[in-house]
């Protein structure tokens, strides 16, 4: 598969109802196993955003599903990192805004190639071997101010 993005924006007509859907489920610790704790992880049903996506991209499937609070100062396991050991496609919904966050992609030699800041209703859409980032590596916000993203793993269907 070659390496691509896509941005879609915005996602929802309502973006504030949508975060209040999203905020109303339990967020709790998600063990991904190999030694990777991720806190603050609303597994999550059908969402507006995740069923789009099955209709957009026809020829994936999706294998998880879930939103992810991030407070200012929470301890991350991995900055720069790729999903390729979970999916093939990484689709991250922006139920935030901040225009100092958002999401880098890495090209092989380390060197950012694309930015997209974090601004509420944006999606993007980008193959999960390709290395990112989050902008602000400490996070940001308190509560349901913080960084909040709705993240759905794609895999190809054979």
């Amino acid at each position: 598969m070659r390496d691509c993005y896509i941005v879609l924006d915005p996602v929802a007509p309502d973006m504030d109802e949508y975060k209040a859907s999203i905020l109303a489920n339990e967020f709790q610790t998600w063990d991904f196993g190999h030694g990777q704790a991720f806190h603050n992880i609303a597994k999550l049903g059908p969402t507006l955003f995740s069923t789009c996506l099955q209709g957009f991209l026809p020829a994936y499937e999706e294998v998880a599903h879930f939103a992810r609070k991030s407070p200012e100062g929470q301890i991350e396991p991995n900055y720069i990192h790729s999903d390729e050991a979970h999916a093939d496609l990484t689709a991250l919904l922006f139920l935030s805004d901040h225009p100092d966050c958002g999401t880098r992609l890495y090209g092989n030699d380390g060197k950012p190639i694309v930015t997209i800041h974090m601004k509420k209703g944006t999606a993007f859409v980008f193959t999960s071997s390709v290395k990112h980032s989050r902008l602000l590596e400490n996070n940001f916000g308190e509560g349901d101010d913080a960084r909040l993203v709705e993240v759905v793993f794609l895999k190809q269907i054979e």
